[in-house]
C-alpha cells in the first residue's frame, strides 16, 4: 500500500483551519493509502513542528500551509500536492506539483494560463468534506439561536468582543464557540452561552441545533453550508473575502460587517430569506471532484 504524508499549519495565530482540512482529507484517503498527518498540535498523528525538520519521504506529500516558504517547497520530495486559499505568485511550483484551491469560484483569483492548467484544481468541487456535517435541516418559522464562531486563532478576540457587544441587544440566544484562552475576555449577557472550540462531531451537533450560523470567512462556512444552516459570514482576514463574496453572490450566505451586522441578522430572520439561502446551499456540489482527482494523482505517484 502506498504512503501519503499530510503536513498542516496549526498555531494560536493561524488557528486550526489547515489542520481540520487535512483531517478531513486523511479520512477521505484512508481507504487508498497509509496516511499520516503531521502538525504542531496534539490532534496530529505526528505532533511536530515539521517546518523546521527534514520532510519525510512518502509516495505522495500534501502540504496545507501559509508558513511554508518557496525554499521549503523546493526541498520537498515530489510528487507534491499543495492546498491553498489564495494565489501565491511568489511561489514557483515544480512540474511535479499539483495545486488545489477549494474555495468557491477560486479560479477567478488565478491567471488565465493557470485556470485550465492540468495541475491546478480550483473551486469548491475540490473541498474535503466531513460527512458528519451533511445534514437535512428543517427551518423554524421564528429563529431562536445563533451559533457564533469566528475561527480558532487568537486574532478573533477583538472581532468577537465587538460582535458580542452588538448581539447582546438581540432577543436571540447567542451560542459562542472560541479558543479557550479567549473565553474569559469576552463580554457576558443573559442571552450568551460560551464553549471552547469543539471537535468536528460536537460542532456538527451544534450546527444541527442552531437556527443561524454567524461564522468568519474560513473553512467553517462550508461546514455550515453542508449542514444547510442559514449563514452570515463576518470575515476577519482579507484572504477570506473573495470566497465569501462569491458565495454571497449566489445567496448561499449573507456577507456582513460590524457596521451592518444587526441589519443583516434581521434580514435573515425572515423565513423566505432563509428558505432561498438553503436552496442555494443545496445546489452547491461541494467536494464532488476531489476523490477521483486524488485517485488519479496517486495512481501515477
Amino acid at each position: 500500500m502506498k504512503t501519503i504524508h499530510l503536513f498542516a499549519d496549526a498555531s494560536p495565530q493561524s488557528g486550526l483551519g489547515h489542520l481540520r482540512r487535512m483531517q478531513k482529507l486523511k479520512v477521505l484517503l484512508a481507504p487508498l493509502a497509509k496516511v499520516r498527518l503531521f502538525a504542531p498540535h496534539p490532534l496530529a498523528d505526528e505532533p511536530i513542528s515539521w517546518l523546521n525538520q527534514k520532510i519525510l519521504g512518502a509516495d505522495l506529500c500534501v502540504v496545507d500551509s501559509y508558513l511554508a516558504t518557496p525554499k521549503f517547497y523546493a526541498q520537498v520530495p515530489t510528487p507534491l500536492v499543495v492546498f491553498e486559499d489564495f494565489y501565491r505568485a511568489e511561489i514557483k511550483f515544480s512540474s511535479s506539483t499539483y495545486v488545489f484551491n477549494p474555495a468557491y469560484n477560486a479560479h477567478t483569483a488565478y491567471p488565465k494560463e493557470l485556470q485550465n492548467h492540468s495541475h491546478y484544481f480550483l473551486g469548491s468541487g475540490y473541498y474535503p468534506i466531513d460527512p458528519i456535517f451533511c445534514q437535512v435541516k428543517s427551518l423554524k418559522t421564528t429563529p431562536k439561536e445563533v451559533l457564533l464562531c469566528l475561527g480558532g486563532s487568537d486574532l478573533t478576540l477583538t472581532p468577537l468582543q465587538n460582535a458580542l457587544k452588538l448581539l447582546k441587544h438581540t432577543p436571540l440566544k447567542i451560542h459562542t464557540i472560541a479558543p479557550k484562552p479567549l473565553l474569559p475576555h469576552l463580554p457576558t449577557a443573559h442571552n450568551f452561552v460560551f464553549e471552547p472550540l469543539l471537535n468536528p462531531t460536537e460542532l456538527a451537533k451544534r450546527l444541527s441545533q442552531a437556527d443561524i450560523a454567524l461564522f468568519g470567512g474560513g473553512q467553517m462556512i462550508y461546514e455550515a453550508i453542508l449542514s444547510q444552516t442559514p449563514l452570515i459570514s463576518l470575515p476577519i482576514a482579507s484572504n477570506q473575502l473573495a470566497q465569501v463574496q462569491a458565495l454571497a453572490k449566489v445567496e448561499a450566505l449573507f456577507l456582513a460587517s460590524l457596521d451592518n451586522l444587526l441589519c443583516v441578522l434581521q434580514d435573515l430572520l425572515d423565513l423566505n430569506a432563509r428558505e432561498r439561502m438553503q436552496a442555494a446551499q443545496k445546489s452547491l456540489k461541494l467536494g464532488d471532484k476531489l476523490l477521483p482527482t486524488l485517485q488519479g494523482i496517486l495512481t501515477y505517484a
